[in-house]
């Protein structure tokens, strides 16, 4: 499906992309670290929702996480962006197809991650950093992956899939 010979074309939005990435991405941190997926469940596609959950469940009892964002490093690029159909079906009005829209983008940013135990020291509950939790705010590079479908001409919600890794030139050459 050349881009081109559709009418009416696809309106990508990829001026939006990066802005809508960013939101994304804090909102699956800020609310996995808290423990509490629901809030954005319709936001994460199945798998890396089914991931994060079964983190939180992995964690040990009284313990907790919280994420800061302390600013981005540079602004969210996008590096790969896909659009295809979801049928192989030959469709004559190439607006009526169901199809997905894939986007990686590069997040680089300044965050931090401490690990909090909950203990009970004189009959209060204390929060202790874990051994080996870290309060220091660490350069963070990551592929986030977003995409939304679009079923019958209609634009659906960007959504996470997951992230991904950058490939090295080797691993290139041998796929």
């Amino acid at each position: 499906m050349g881009y081109f010979h559709v009418k009416p074309r696809a309106d990508f939005q990829t001026s939006k992309i990066p802005s809508v990435s960013k939101s994304l991405y804090t909102d699956m941190y800020t609310h996995f670290a808290q423990g509490n997926l629901s809030p954005i469940s319709s936001q994460l596609c199945e798998n890396i929702y089914s991931s994060l959950d079964q983190r939180i469940i992995a964690r040990g009892p009284n313990t907790g996480m919280q994420w800061q964002l302390h600013r981005w490093l540079n602004e969210p690029k996008i590096v790969s962006h896909k659009y295809m159909p979801m049928s192989l079906e030959d469709n004559k009005d190439k607006t009526k197809q169901t199809t997905i829209q894939q986007v990686v983008v590069r997040m680089q940013s300044l965050q931090s991650l401490k690990k909090i135990k909950k203990v009970r020291q004189g009959g209060k509950v204390v929060e202790m950093l874990e051994e080996g939790s870290s309060q220091v705010a660490k350069p963070v590079t990551e592929y986030l992956v977003v995409q939304r479908l679009c079923k019958r001409g209609k634009m659906g919600e960007w959504m996470v899939w997951g992230t991904t890794r950058e490939s090295s030139v080797e691993e290139a050459l041998e796929s």
